[in-house]
This record gives C-alpha cells, sequence and structure tokens, in this order.
C-alpha cells in the first residue's frame, strides 16, 4: 500500500539520521561490580554456582504468597536469572502505602505508590568482590493490578514476564508480585516512570517542541522497537499508553528525554483469557487494518501502530478523535483510503507564526484531551466492531 510504503521509507530515513541515545535505566555500576565477584560466597563460603551472587544467602526460603505455582515461578527468577535486573521478588501489599490510581485501562489498573521494604542493594565490597543485602528502602513504584487474575499460573506468569530478561531493549523493570487483600487479584511492582506515557508527554511539553525534538522521540522509539522486531518478538498492542517516559527536561533550548521504555510486551489481551480465544484487542486507530481482517499479527502492524504514533506527534492531535470508535472507523481503515483525513486535518494545523506564539500549554492540551465521547484510547475487545460487515474486503493496493 501507498501508505505503507510511506511508513516505511520516512522510518529508515529517521533511523538514518538520528543517533539512538543509550539511556541505562537502573542502579550505576551495578553490572560491572558483579563482574568482579568471586566464586565463592563471603558468607556462607558455599559455591555460587556459576552466580554472580549467592542465592541462599540473597533470596532465603522464608516467604510464600500462598500460591505454590507462583512461589516456583518467583524463585525460578532467582535461582536461573543471570542478572539481578532480572530476579524477581514476593513483595507483600502492607509494604505498599500513598497508592493513588494513575491510569486506567481495558486489562489492568495502574497506581502509583511509595514501597517500603527490603530492596537488593550493593552494600560494600570485599578484595572487589561485591556483597548483596537485602536493604529497607523507599521506592515510588507502580502497581500494576491485573483485572481477574485470581486464578493466575506460571504459564500466564511467564507470558507477561519473559521478555525481561532480554538487555537489548528497554521494558520497564519489574521488582516481583504482589496480591490485593480484598480483591485477591495479582499485582506486577513496576519502576515508576515519573513523566507517564508519550500521550502525558505531548501534554506537557508540546507547545514547545521543535521538529528536532519530535524525530529524536520517534527515534528512540523506533530504536526500540527495531530491537523487540529483531528478537522475532511482536508487541501487538502499540500505542501512546504503552511508551513510557521516566524524566524530561529543557536543556539548551532542546528536549531531553530520559528512559523511554516500551510497556505491556506479552500483555495484548487479558489474563484470564482463553489461550486459543480470536477476540482481537487494541485501540482501533493504532491497529492496522489486516487484523481486523483476520490476518495475524506481523511486525508490520506494529510499524503501521509506529506511523499512526508519527501522525500524533506531527499534528498534535489524537488520530481519529472527532469521531465515534466503532464499525464505521473499522470499515473506513481497512477502506485503505486514509489520506483525505490525514490531509484535511494537517492542512487545519499549519498555524502563522503569530498564532504559533499565543498558543498556551492550555490550548494544547485541548488538542491532546478534547476529543469524542465515544472515541476510546485504551486497549479493549474490539471484534464486536468487525462483525457489522463480518471480514472486510481485501486492502486497496
Amino acid at each position: 500500500m501507498v501508505f505503507r510504503g510511506f511508513l516505511h521509507t520516512t522510518i529508515f530515513k529517521i533511523a538514518k539520521v538520528m543517533t539512538k541515545k543509550k539511556i541505562a535505566y537502573g542502579e550505576e555500576g551495578v553490572e560491572d561490580l558483579m563482574k568482579q565477584t568471586s566464586d565463592t560466597c563471603n558468607e556462607c563460603k558455599k559455591p555460587k554456582e556459576g552466580k554472580k551472587w549467592c542465592s541462599t544467602c540473597l533470596f532465603p526460603n522464608n516467604w510464600t504468597s500462598g500460591n505454590r505455582e507462583i512461589d516456583t515461578f518467583i524463585r525460578e527468577s532467582q535461582m536461573l536469572s543471570t542478572t539481578l535486573h532480572h530476579c524477581l521478588l514476593w513483595i507483600p501489599f502492607d509494604q505498599f502505602s500513598e497508592i493513588k490510581e494513575v491510569a486506567r485501562g481495558g486489562f489492568n489498573t495502574v497506581c502509583s505508590a511509595t514501597w517500603d521494604g527490603n530492596r537488593i542493594d550493593l552494600l560494600y565490597t570485599i578484595e572487589n568482590s561485591p556483597v548483596w543485602v537485602h536493604r529497607n528502602c523507599t521506592t515510588k513504584v507502580a502497581l500494576k493490578h491485573l483485572k481477574n487474575s485470581q486464578n493466575i499460573d506460571s504459564s500466564v506468569l511467564n507470558k507477561l514476564l519473559n521478555y525481561r530478561t532480554y538487555d537489548d531493549f528497554s521494558i520497564p523493570k519489574c521488582y516481583g508480585l504482589s496480591q490485593h487483600p480484598s480483591t485477591k487479584e495479582y499485582i506486577l511492582v513496576f519502576n515508576y516512570y515519573e513523566q507517564g506515557d508519550l500521550r502525558a508527554l505531548l501534554a506537557d511539553r508540546y507547545t514547545d517542541m521543535k521538529l528536532r525534538d519530535k524525530l529524536l522521540i520517534l527515534s528512540d522509539i523506533i530504536s526500540e522497537l527495531n530491537s523487540i522486531h529483531k528478537r522475532k518478538l511482536v508487541h501487538k498492542n502499540f500505542h501512546p499508553g504503552n511508551i513510557l517516559i521516566a524524566k524530561s527536561s529543557w536543556i539548551d533550548g532542546s528536549l531531553n528525554i530520559n528512559g523511554l521504555a516500551i510497556s505491556d510486551l506479552g500483555l495484548n489481551a487479558p489474563v484470564n483469557e482463553p489461550l486459543h480465544s480470536k477476540e482481537i484487542y487494541g485501540v482501533i486507530p493504532f491497529v492496522a487494518p489486516e487484523i481486523f481482517q483476520a490476518l495475524p499479527y506481523t511486525a508490520a502492524a506494529d510499524i503501521y501502530s509506529f506511523g499512526m504514533i508519527m501522525w500524533m506527534l506531527s499534528s498534535g492531535k489524537l488520530p481519529f478523535g472527532d469521531r465515534p470508535h466503532d464499525h464505521r472507523l473499522v470499515s473506513d481503515i481497512c477502506d485503505g483510503d486514509l489520506w483525505a483525513y490525514y490531509s484535511e486535518h494537517l492542512s487545519a494545523l499549519k498555524p502563522t507564526n503569530i498564532e504559533i506564539t499565543k498558543r498556551s500549554r492550555n490550548s494544547h492540551y485541548e488538542i491532546l484531551t478534547n476529543t469524542h465521547p465515544d472515541a476510546v484510547y485504551y486497549s479493549r475487545p474490539i471484534s464486536k466492531f468487525t462483525s457489522q460487515g463480518s471480514i472486510y474486503p481485501p486492502l486497496k493496493g
């Protein structure tokens, strides 16, 4: 298709021109220090069995989640991981305070919280060998409450958390699991991204962004997405709400982004969804047309989603924000004739220099939030919107 070809050409141009900013999100110096670890534990003097730390001392078996499968899953992460970044903990819910809901989606609710409990930290070194301890720390975290997860098992956890072992792309660090005492729903505990998602960043910073700032953001996003695809993985639910940013600031008139990561890799459906379900989930404007035609997800579908993110950054508007997200929109997307929509809205967004100067942050915030009441920008089941015309006809060339 012409549109898909345009996206690929533009993406390669961005990748060629811009240089990816390699940002490490985590504890400084941990990996370098771990390389200096001796073969025996300084405390119990037992062999470390090829690990950089002593699993017996660092992860004592004095806890339980109450679920044997979850206990096994967590302990395997502690015994088999090659870096502490990948080890999980069971975190009692009473260690969280100042819990505040920050986002609600189709599959989960995300809250910010203060975690006042034991984290694994470097205490000191003895003869170039690091000593790791559980140390009481206060950490701001994100709690992802998984809806209807009371009967979760290890196969679901593997789907949700298996990707954390890849070091060649950025995903939020998962500290471990917890459980809500009332609902009994399980919770994934992640590091907290202060800036929020991409949509929040644009609402806060769009007014002052230059073209270079937008290209740098796109460059970071496509670099991370490309690393996912190199692993032969497909996100399947790629939209602005799944692009997280730790911090942003202005340095010498340019926007500086720290800690960009892609979240919800592996979480493209509810945790209790049957394995062979044919239900489609997503945010309609960011779903590739072929997915509505019941074709398999591929990396090209993620690229389509990225193209819609490109359009959002260039225009300052959420795609199809002026109309209901229903079967008519799905039909129009599958017709492949989107250029009229893009041309109309982009031409309306060409302000003069005087207009740009007069615009305030609030006006841009309205551009990104003032949408049709039936425009939905969180992931949800969308197969019902394809049933109006069964399977849509092939896309136009």
